[in-house]
């Protein structure tokens, strides 16, 4: 009867170290994640000249160059917001267009994050109203594309609307791409080819570039909050999308001083945040980025505050 009770604390101690085996292993796994592993083709751009033809944005089974990023469910929403911005196009008579993913999307739907409960609209419609509405605006963002998915939108359809004719084309595009494991390298040669289509498809328009923004990290308490939680840190030491960014908006930033028809935004600094001024440290203020990447009201206003005074300037 004594032989039980000795293997009890026996059993117990095993117990115990395979589940902190587990738990390794899935960090591991939620780690190689985050750093993009699992993406294919992330070290070579899609496509480096305007006449270098982008493939599909959906998933080619025979075209391996594809990152086919669209998960199957995304497929029918997204052809069908891109036949929609077709007819948008067709009929355009504003003076601005914004391209983008999620980010821009936001400013006119909700829904993006699996992270947190979406804010709901039409809160932040009514900021891009205020903001842009005296230049008739054309929002042409899709939540979760990455460069790849507007360099094939643009060609497939939206630049050949004559109608469509704005006065400044508006560009946020990257974070996806660096999200799923791309080098910075990539992201910025498909940015500036997609910024040499724009630039070629309509050389009258002027070309706004807004640098990435910010983002957080893929790392931190996984077993509290879903699979992971995001770090609110904004250095390289906690956050693994601080090099990737930082590396890209260099990246843009030399493009556009060696291209004058690129005019650049950085509104980056709207959106980050010091604890203390003797001992600064940055971070990501969740009351602007409800789950540190997609933005609230409040930092829809931020960010048309930033955003209003160049436009201005540029669509007069």
């Amino acid at each position: 009867m004594l032989k039980p009770v000795r293997d009890a604390p026996l059993r117990s101690r095993l117990i115990c170290l395979g589940l902190l085996i587990v738990l390794i292993f899935s960090s591991l796994v939620v780690f190689s994640m985050a750093k993009g592993d699992s993406c294919d083709h992330c070290s070579h751009p899609l496509a480096t000249s305007p006449s270098d033809i982008w493939p599909t944005a959906t998933r080619d089974m025979e075209n391996p160059s594809s990152r086919g990023n669209i998960p199957p469910l995304a497929r029918a929403r997204w052809a069908a917001l891109h036949q929609q911005h077709l007819t948008e196009a067709s009929t355009f008579n504003g003076r601005v267009v914004f391209l983008g993913d999620s980010i821009t999307e936001g400013w006119i739907r909700t829904g993006f994050s699996k992270r947190r409960k979406s804010l709901p609209q039409p809160e932040c419609e009514r900021i891009w109203q205020d903001a842009f509405g005296e230049w008739n605006p054309l929002n042409l963002g899709i939540g979760g594309d990455r460069v790849q998915d507007i360099g094939w939108r643009l060609q497939n359809g939206l630049l050949r609307e004559p109608a469509l004719q704005p006065a400044v084309f508006f560009l946020m595009i990257g974070t996806n791409d660096l999200g799923a494991g791309e080098l910075p390298s990539v992201v910025v040669s498909e940015i500036t080819t997609v910024l040499q289509q724009l630039h070629l498809g309509r050389p009258g328009a002027k070309i706004l570039l807004q640098l990435v923004l910010p983002r957080g990290g893929d790392l931190g308490d996984w077993l509290t909050e879903g699979s992971f939680r995001r770090s609110h840190w904004w250095n390289h030491q906690w956050n693994n999308h601080y090099a990737g960014v930082t590396a890209v908006n260099k990246g843009l930033s030399t493009f556009a001083q060696t291209n004058s028809w690129v005019n650049i935004l950085d509104c980056s600094d709207r959106f980050i945040k010091r604890t203390d001024q003797s001992e600064p440290m940055e971070y990501l203020d969740p009351s602007l980025m409800y789950d540190l990447l997609h933005l609230t009201p409040l930092g829809y206003q931020q960010w048309a505050e930033c955003l209003k005074p160049v436009l201005k300037q540029l669509a007069s």
